[in-house]
């Protein structure tokens, strides 16, 4: 998935769309806005395919 956003040059959005649904979570002042937020987020990497592999979006490291 990461690799087709970078082909098409939507990485950068796909990182302000996770670092926007972050930030709110951590600005919302009740806790269900939190878990709704985070859960958005959850369910987004879970779809595709996102939450094992490498950390490092931008540059590859040595070991990848």
């Amino acid at each position: 998935m990461l690799n087709y956003l970078r082909e098409q040059g939507l990485i950068e959005k796909y990182i302000a769309w996770v670092k926007g649904y972050l930030k709110r979570a951590a600005d919302a002042n009740t806790v269900e806005l939190a878990t709704g937020e985070l859960t958005r987020v959850i369910d987004f990497l879970e779809e595709n395919d996102l939450t094992s592999g490498y950390t490092s979006i931008l540059y590859d490291t040595p070991d990848e």
